[in-house]
């Protein structure tokens, strides 16, 4: 999401406070997940302070999101490598990701049977496609003008450009709703699960994954954490917040650290830009030339949850 004109840190505008020998401060924002007004600082970098909610623990950026500049963000430039927020080149991702769209869809099938499937933010896709393949009646929501463009022309799949509550579906209108690496994005969380909740049907299946901030590798990399990607990631869950976002209507079923394929070439694009000097710049060109930079290859790192949570019966 794009910081807006002359955004300046949190700390310059903020009440701040000493409780115990902690630095604390009242943010510019509440907390995404409970509205908590008193926070600590986590962090700062670029400009920006990450912080944790002393209420309920959530980690978010304390940056308020103009709804334009969000759709602005996800344009073509952020799927084709011209934002370092974004991605080298998504559509190359292709095989990769539909490889983990397939475990994921078999993983969903312990808890319900194929039926209408809603994917929030499906940005090119490729999991809508695995999903139709497997026989899944499916529907898109997509921010991004040109994702959705793309899912339109080359799958000739329903996708619908902008916001769940721009759509207007039906309440109770899906069995299942898909969410992959969604929810960090969103300015309201609570307010979007409380809209997945509305379209699913009484017992129906939502399917999600993020970052997990509590994670040792988190830990370990601090304001280095690869997930830490600002300003386009906003809230960082850990299992206990993600569990009370999901109490707004769900009940959580499963929650692992799964893992994921990617190519050689994303990993190295990733590392260049988290740790930008010669070496990663001469591995992601590396990895650009050679034939197995497209390559697949599992990961588990252990920092990204896959939760599977059903819609409480009335």
């Amino acid at each position: 999401m794009v910081a807006h004109p002359g955004a300046t840190s949190a700390i310059g505008k903020a009440r701040m406070k000493r409780v115990a020998g902690v630095t604390r401060l009242s943010p510019q924002i509440p907390c995404r997940l409970c509205g908590g007004r008193d926070a600590r600082i986590s962090f700062q970098r670029d400009g920006y302070s990450v912080l944790q909610c002393s209420e309920c623990g959530l980690v978010y950026l304390d940056h308020t999101i103009h709804p334009e500049g969000l759709r602005n963000f996800y344009s073509a430039d952020y799927f084709q490598g011209v934002s370092k927020q974004g991605y080298h080149d998504y559509w190359a991702l292709q095989a990769s990701l539909t490889a983990t769209a397939r475990v994921r869809l078999r993983q969903m099938t312990r808890f319900c049977s194929p039926g209408r499937l809603l994917e929030v933010g499906c940005a090119m896709g490729f999991f809508l496609r695995a999903a139709q393949q497997v026989g899944w009646e499916v529907q898109g929501v997509e921010l991004s003008d040109h994702a959705a463009e793309v899912v339109r022309k080359q799958f000739k799949l329903p996708v619908m450009t902008g916001c769940l509550e721009d759509a207007h579906f039906p309440g109770e209108s899906f069995d299942a709703v898909a969410m992959w690496d969604v929810i960090e994005h969103v300015p309201e969380p609570v307010s979007l699960v409380r809209q997945v909740v509305r379209v699913l049907r009484p017992g129906g299946l939502v399917a999600l994954s993020t970052g997990d901030v509590t994670s040792l590798l988190a830990r370990l990399s601090g304001p280095r954490w690869h997930l830490y990607n600002l300003p386009q990631h906003l809230s960082f869950f850990s299992p206990a917040t993600i569990r009370r976002l999901a109490s707004v209507g769900l009940r959580v079923k499963q929650l692992g650290h799964d893992s994921a394929m990617y190519t050689f070439e994303y990993l190295a694009y990733r590392l260049k830009i988290v740790y930008p000097n010669r070496l990663t710049s001469w591995l992601f060109q590396a990895a650009g030339k050679a034939r197995a930079g497209r390559w697949g290859v599992w990961i588990n790192l252990g920092d990204i949850m896959t939760v599977f949570a059903l819609k409480e019966r009335v």
